[in-house]
């Protein structure tokens, strides 16, 4: 609030995210370090009281600079692993001698190839507002029922979502002041000559259109081992990121969508789509073949967009 009140708003608040149990072990240090008379349960309940006041803090900062707010994770890094990823943060957004352009990327791929995961990380690591035609899809469920139920149905069956129910609500997303402000990226649109029109329109030219190659099996095995947990929506792929308690485990569901038929059927209109990326976003291409490790992956989309922007 006293920031606020004189006028200061930051570019970027960079949050470092750790492990609560890394948090509480060097709080134990500091307060060490001020009383060393601390021991046994008394600093334990000190150094907890301290993180949650922390924590308290945090929600109203969070609440008066969210869209100044960029996660960092510095779980398990050392000094020398953090800083570059920090310097890459800063980095994109105030070059010298540079104009001030909010990067626009866009991420298409085939069901299954991982595009979700890296628009995740990517978004993370450099500030940028995570655009996802599913969750703004999955929100429309959630909120417009007439509409849902026509959602719902495409989704399930395997078949597109007509572009009169999701390019308004790409529009919607698009036109908020943190995509304005803070630059974007956004996968699972455009697809089709529609979609593309759209952005025209808009007159919005990504910076990047990064194109996931993938073949069918691989695309298939990745969603078909897809669960979701119905309390926080969180998706696990139970063969290769399965859940690390047996409590989350055990409610995990299987959803229609991911079924193999469906998961083909996406894959062949995905085949035939693609060629309207090309030939609109021919000299932004980046072509990539998603069989690589996620982080492996991350960093050399990382390295793309810092050469790119």
């Amino acid at each position: 609030m006293a920031l606020q009140k004189i006028g200061i708003i930051p570019d970027k608040f960079i949050l470092l995210k750790c492990k609560q149990t890394a948090s509480i072990s060097r709080l134990k240090n500091n307060l060490l370090g001020i009383n060393q008379q601390l021991f046994g349960p008394d600093l334990e309940e000190l150094a907890a009281n301290c993180l949650k006041e922390h924590e308290l803090n945090l929600k109203g900062v969070k609440e008066a600079f969210n869209q100044f707010i960029f996660e960092h994770d510095v779980a398990d890094k050392s000094y020398n692993d953090v800083i570059p990823g920090l310097n890459r943060m800063l980095s994109i957004r105030f070059r010298e001698n540079a104009p001030r352009r909010p990067p626009r990327i866009i991420i298409v791929g085939p069901p299954g190839s991982g595009r979700n995961t890296q628009a995740i990380a990517v978004a993370k690591t450099f500030g940028l507002v995570h655009v996802s035609a599913r969750a703004l899809l999955k929100n429309e469920i959630k909120f417009n029922p007439d509409v849902g139920r026509v959602i719902s149905q495409c989704i399930d069956s395997g078949e597109l979502i007509p572009d009169n129910i999701i390019n308004p609500l790409i529009e919607k997303r698009l036109k908020q002041s943190d995509c304005k402000v803070n630059g974007w990226i956004m996968e699972g649109f455009p697809y089709s000559r529609s979609q593309v029109n759209l952005l025209k329109a808009l007159r919005i030219k990504p910076g990047m259109v990064v194109v996931f190659e993938c073949d069918e099996e691989t695309c298939v095995r990745h969603r078909v081992n897809v669960r979701v947990d119905p309390q926080t929506g969180v998706e696990y792929n139970i063969l290769d990121n399965p859940p690390q308690d047996e409590t989350t485990n055990s409610r995990l569901i299987e959803l229609n969508e991911n079924s193999d038929d469906n998961i083909r059927k996406l894959y062949k209109q995905w085949k035939s789509q693609i060629i309207t990326i090309e030939e609109n976003y021919r000299d932004k291409l980046l072509h990539v073949q998603a069989d690589r490790e996620v982080d492996l992956m991350t960093e050399y989309l990382a390295d793309e967009i810092d050469n790119t922007f």
